[in-house]
């Protein structure tokens, strides 16, 4: 599925001893698309955008993940040249907010937007998409605690449609 796309992975490697590789466990997590721009976006309505985050999850168990709309400042991140941050990220939602996605799995989400009719765009926008894996306070990866949480982060740009 994810063959001809560029990808975002992110792996961790746990292990009491990081040269056995019997002791050794992983999980990945990988997001496509990296990034995307979206262009012709109308204000006053929702609108979908035209490709759905796939999330892909390359571990041995089902995993439950959290997507969020952030700005670059909530990332300490700067705003790229040529663009403003999204004046608000409450305009943006997503088909599911936690989403399952079974070991070996991939699962795509539809996102939203609904900007304001009077917003005005002075610059294209931008903002990032936090998917985020939900790791609960006593979760196991092979019998072990599982104590770190992967999150990827999807850029999107955004551009409105010309009146």
């Amino acid at each position: 599925m994810f063959k001809k796309q560029a990808i975002f992975t992110l792996s961790i490697l746990l292990g009491a001893n990081l040269f056995s590789v019997t002791n050794l466990y992983a999980k990945e997590l990988r997001l496509a698309p990296p990034s995307y721009h979206w262009k012709g976006v109308e204000t006053g309505k929702k609108t979908i955008m035209p490709v759905s985050i796939l999330i892909e999850n390359v571990s041995e168990q089902a995993r439950s993940y959290h997507l969020k709309a952030m700005v670059p400042v909530e990332l300490q991140l700067e705003v790229e040249k040529g663009f403003e941050p999204i004046p608000n990220t409450e305009w943006v939602s997503f088909e599911e907010v936690m989403v399952l996605v079974p070991a070996g799995g991939t699962k795509g989400v539809k996102m939203y937007v609904a900007i304001p009719k009077e917003a005005k765009f002075k610059k294209p926008w931008m903002f990032y998409v936090e998917v985020k894996e939900e790791v609960s306070r006593y979760g196991y990866l092979r019998g072990k605690p599982d104590m770190f949480a992967l999150a990827c982060y999807l850029k999107i740009y955004l551009s409105p449609k010309e009146r």
